[in-house]
């Protein structure tokens, strides 16, 4: 299929600095703003996520101030779905309510209930939730710990199992589940809805693993990009490197400022459209930079400048029937999807149309400009060896 006549010749690097300093600009701006807009999601930033679901109408202001009065004033309320669906996201930037003085209270309280089976320890990890681990020298009957549990005022979950045993080769431990942060939400909503709300999903990430997660995330993403270059760097030549680089870059700083703008979730997600957002960019400057070398070939004596532009003239026209197909099939998703998969295909547009730009207006530009500067440097070198044989 050709939308672009064969032997079309557009000077696309002609105005290479009006289309590299925009770029350029936009990409500096969303920089500056990614610390202030970019909300980062459970998965990063820590925390807790309900998702609850009405079986009436709910407005979002209604539910945000129950939200607040159970004494979460902080917490995000975002409505998912369609809206007969009456589905709801709360996001809360804590994974526990239990204090270090609640804590105390009920070390001191176990010590004392269960002395005569040798109390060793209370413990608790704030990254897991509320759970409390608790060790003694010798096995406790659950009774005994559900007694000794009451007697603290230990405030044992009502779903499920309250106590586990995780005794291991002789050695007693123990562990109470306790109502939570969800626990503690699900009673307001329900004190004021009744048994029009139900809890369909909870997530709770530490901080330190939201801490990892968000590191590992942006090296998964800048080892992609070096591992490019590099395959860039040995199937072709040392000028286009550069300019894939900073392409890639261009590519996922834009796509980016998809949640800068929105202020939608960043989470796990938005990693794999990023990383989704260089595989494909990466293959149209492949293509473009392929038939640099094919038209370099071709055409001996050709200065570099020309052999880029002709290059991308001859890619024109499959370089934007193969955006358009991938921004079709994506249209689907974005009309009718909802909440990550909505986000996923937005952000997957503007990372094509990004990719499909930088690859014409980005890519070759520095390519040039690396060109000019080593041969400027060959140059010099051979100026400066002429010098010392001459002396």
């Amino acid at each position: 299929m050709e939308i672009i006549k064969p032997g079309t010749t557009i000077d696309f690097l002609g105005k290479r600095r009006t289309f590299v300093t925009a770029s350029f600009a936009l990409v500096l701006l969303i920089l500056v703003l990614i610390p202030l807009r970019v909300n980062l999601g459970v998965d990063f930033a820590g925390g807790t996520e309900i998702e609850v679901k009405f079986h009436r109408a709910v407005e979002v202001e209604k539910l945000r101030g129950q939200v607040a009065e159970a004494g979460f004033g902080g917490a995000s309320v975002q409505q998912i779905g369609s809206a007969d669906e009456n589905a709801f996201l709360i996001r809360v930037g804590q994974v526990s309510v239990l204090s270090d003085e609640d804590l105390e209270r009920y070390r001191e309280a176990f010590a004392r209930e269960l002395s005569s089976y040798g109390f060793v320890g209370l413990s608790f990890n704030p990254s897991t939730g509320d759970l409390l681990d608790l060790r003694t020298e010798r096995e406790v009957p659950e009774a005994e710990l559900l007694r000794a549990a009451r007697a603290a005022g230990l405030p044992l979950t009502q779903r499920g199992e309250p106590v586990r045993n995780l005794t291991r080769a002789g050695q007693p431990a123990y562990q109470f589940v306790i109502q939570g942060l969800s626990d503690k939400v699900s009673e307001a909503l329900q004190a004021e809805f009744g048994q029009d709300v139900e809890v369909r999903r909870v997530e709770f990430v530490g901080p330190q693993v939201g801490k990892q997660l968000r590191n590992r995330g942006i090296m998964a993403v800048l080892l992609a990009m070096v591992g490019i270059v590099l395959y860039v760097l040995f199937r072709f030549d040392v000028r286009f490197a550069p300019g894939t680089l900073v392409g890639l870059v261009h590519d996922v700083v834009i796509t980016t400022g998809y949640w800068v703008v929105t202020g939608r979730e960043f989470n796990l997600t938005s990693i794999a459209v990023l990383l989704t957002v260089v595989g494909y960019s990466v293959n149209d400057k492949v293509v473009v930079f392929d038939r640099v070398r094919e038209v370099a070939a071709r055409r001996k004596g050709m200065s570099l400048y020309d052999t880029i532009n002709t290059a991308v003239n001859e890619t024109l026209s499959r370089t934007i029937v193969t955006g358009l197909t991938t921004v079709i099939a994506l249209l689907g998703f974005l009309v009718f999807a909802r909440g990550s998969i909505f986000d996923f295909s937005a952000a997957m547009i503007l990372g094509i149309l990004a990719g499909t730009y930088s690859s014409i207006f980005v890519a070759g530009p520095i390519a040039l400009v690396v060109d000019r500067w080593v041969q400027k440097r060959e140059t010099e070198r051979k100026v400066h060896e002429s010098k010392t044989a001459q002396a």
